[in-house]
């Protein structure tokens, strides 16, 4: 293996020594061997996030390995790293902290009348901003008293805000249970729901819930369940001891070929649908669009994506303020070099300005109602099932008594044709929605033109050829 990185050094990137010495020279098995090392397996995304990271940065592999070095042992969380989030399949049981950043179509919230293991009980001592570690000296110390005011604040904040990253996870359906307890439920998330809706806990069923624009509310009492019927649900001999299986009666069982069970894929992208359909988008000779400035730093450090991703927050962010100052984007998510943002923003600012300003942007600027990044997930009945169809539209307005959907495109060049059929699902989608067709335009910000598709879709024809 020494002799393998020698050789190598000088001829391959960081991130494929690091995917060889992974597969290859067996560390990946050396882990899935010690059950105790599990942990440490997701740690092989985030160093293949550093390395990629630092080669479009221009960093040797020396350098790679001296900032490894620097921060060994430091348990600090660098800045702007995020390692690629692995889909599956099926129901999956995650911590709230642990689904952070990602989302589901449906997301089922459980025991949310469960205060947790911090609420009530005798605490020896708090932690004040203030004042540091206080003793709990019992009622009528001053110094407590404030203590265990500043830790409730807090944990009641912290509670908050788990609150609202658990309810965003969810795209379309978000699934709210739990028992109401009459005492300690301070930090309960059920009695901040409850709250929140302007409901009492002993009329909640008999009054109506006030609606909330943009989704559909429905209350629900959890039928009681007594403790025959759960004994009943428990199958039969459950409690006795299982015998311990014969290996010899086992061994022709392990002999046959391993089963093979197809799971059909329900939910598709619209860029993952668009590349099915159309591999190679347009048609004709590419039409290139006018240079920018900071072109030859995006395709020397190839952060075209990354910049095209600033365009679209930047227009997000402005169409809430179009006569105010630019507004500055979130650079953690963004994945662009301290050293490279400003040119980078000031290009992305040039070409957000000209859309704001041009006939179709003041239009869009004149709808108090219009809508920024709108995501959407599609639902399409097939002869074999339901398919799901996501993507998210960069924006969506009313102007002369019609309803606009746009899309922005940073491209240098394009084909004839070439987002034709993307908008197709765009459009399809965003017309359910409004109920009412629809008017498509993709807005090309480096000249500041509007062109229409020039090919158009029924539902049938899109529905044609999909990987069904």
């Amino acid at each position: 293996m020494y002799r393998f990185v020698r050789e190598q050094a000088d001829r391959s990137s960081a991130s494929e020594l690091i995917h060889r010495l992974w597969y290859e020279y067996g560390y990946r098995y050396f882990i899935l061997r010690q059950p105790s090392l599990h942990n440490y397996l997701e740690f092989y995304d985030y160093l293949m996030a550093l390395a990629e990271r630092c080669e479009r940065q221009g960093v040797s592999l020396a350098g790679f390995l001296e900032l490894l070095r620097q921060n060994m042992g430091q348990y600090r969380r660098l800045e702007e790293l995020e390692a690629p989030v692995r889909p599956s399949e099926g129901v999956q049981l995650l911590t709230i902290h642990k689904a952070k950043g990602l989302q589901f179509p449906v997301v089922i919230l459980a025991d949310m009348g469960n205060p947790g293991r911090s609420a009530g009980g005798f605490r020896p001592y708090y932690l004040s901003d203030a004042f540091g570690i206080t003793l709990n000296l019992g009622q009528g110390n001053y110094f407590s008293l404030l203590g265990e005011r500043e830790t409730e604040a807090k944990e009641l904040a912290e509670a908050r805000r788990l609150l609202y990253v658990a309810a965003t996870r969810a795209r379309c359906h978000l699934v709210l249970a739990g028992t109401l307890r009459r005492s300690g439920g301070g930090q309960a998330h059920l009695p901040m729901v409850l709250s929140a809706l302007g409901l009492e806990p002993d009329t909640m069923f008999q009054r109506a819930i006030q609606p909330i624009e943009g989704c559909r509310l429905r209350i629900e009492p959890i039928p009681e369940v007594s403790r025959r019927e759960l004994e009943s649900l428990r199958p039969p001999n459950a409690a006795a001891k299982r015998p311990q299986p014969d290996p010899e009666a086992l061994a022709a069982f392990y002999e046959r070929d391993p089963l093979q069970r197809t799971v059909r894929r329900r939910e598709y992208s619209v860029s993952q649908l668009c590349e099915a359909l159309e591999p190679e988008p347009g048609r004709g000779e590419p039409v290139f669009e006018p240079a920018l400035a900071v072109d030859r730093l995006l395709g020397e450090y190839e952060l075209e994506s990354r910049f095209g991703s600033l365009v679209h927050e930047l227009l997000a962010r402005w169409m809430a303020d179009p006569d105010g100052p630019c507004p500055q984007p979130e650079w953690r998510h963004l994945g662009i070099a301290p050293e490279h943002r400003q040119e980078c923003l000031k290009a992305a600012a040039e070409l957000a300005r000209r859309f704001l300003d041009s006939p179709l942007g003041l239009r869009a600027r004149r709808d108090p109602g219009r809508q920024t990044e709108l995501p959407f997930l599609y639902r399409w009945q097939t002869r074999s099932g339901p398919l799901y169809m996501s993507g998210q539209m960069d924006l969506v307005f009313r102007g002369e008594g019609q309803t606009w959907l746009l899309d922005y495109k940073t491209d240098r060049s394009l084909r004839e044709g070439q987002y034709d059929l993307q908008l197709a699902f765009y459009e399809l989608a965003c017309a359910e929605l409004v109920g009412e067709p629809v008017q498509p335009r993709i807005f090309l910000l480096r000249s500041g033109r509007e062109a229409q598709p020039v090919r158009r879709f029924t539902a049938a024809q899109l529905l044609e050829g999909l990987p069904l």
